[in-house]
């Protein structure tokens, strides 16, 4: 289970529908709506060669590429907010922790960030996205580092202002290397955002 700390919790309450489960991927066989029952759904990127898995309380999506020089990576995440009515600050303090996690190891450095409040479908996000490099990525081989693109947007949900989402992509890449990219298959993973009332409100 993913603990978010600062105000936050991760749900207990899972994506279900068409979502293989468990710690293991499987080819996407379809594209109609992942349904999570507080209130989102969400699409798998567009494109092929993509695999899922949802653990816990997450969606995890990656790409299979050719070569080895790229990666992407697409994630949902459910979230609990807690009682305080500050749901604004408890994402800005959320999108901190993660800022803390890249500062407070060495592997992560070069890091920059930033975010902004934007408004969707009536209901209230931040969006936000770093860069920085991976000195300690296990893949990064004869590399010195992977270069690495995050971003994503923590939404909550616009009639049940007790939960939210985030979502998100990452792309991975070696320094000074040309490699075809699906950035825009991200971009579609996280526009894809729709909410609905579901029926335990």
């Amino acid at each position: 289970m993913l603990r978010l700390c600062f105000s936050l919790v991760a749900a207990t309450v899972l994506f279900c529908g068409c979502a293989p489960t468990g710690n293991k991927y499987y080819p996407v066989g379809n594209s109609t709506p992942r349904i999570s029952s507080l209130g989102f759904y969400i699409l798998p990127p567009p494109g092929g060669d993509w695999y899922e898995k949802h653990l816990d309380n997450s969606l995890y999506y990656f790409k299979r590429t050719r070569g080895t020089s790229y990666a992407l990576t697409t994630k949902a995440t459910e979230l609990i907010f807690s009682k305080s009515d500050n749901h604004r600050q408890q994402m800005l303090t959320y999108f901190q922790a993660q800022e803390h996690l890249l500062d407070s190891q060495k592997r992560f450095r070069n890091r920059s960030s930033s975010c902004r409040f934007i408004t969707l479908a009536a209901s209230s996000c931040l969006q936000y996205q770093f860069r920085y490099d991976d000195y300690g990525n296990e893949k990064k081989g004869p590399h010195p580092y992977v270069e690495v693109f995050k971003k994503g947007m923590i939404c909550r949900h616009p009639q049940t202002s007790g939960v939210g989402i985030d979502l998100n992509y990452k792309e991975q890449s070696f320094p000074q290397m040309e490699s075809a990219s699906y950035r825009y298959e991200g971009e579609q993973f996280i526009s894809n955002l729709n909410f609905f009332v579901p029926p335990a409100y």
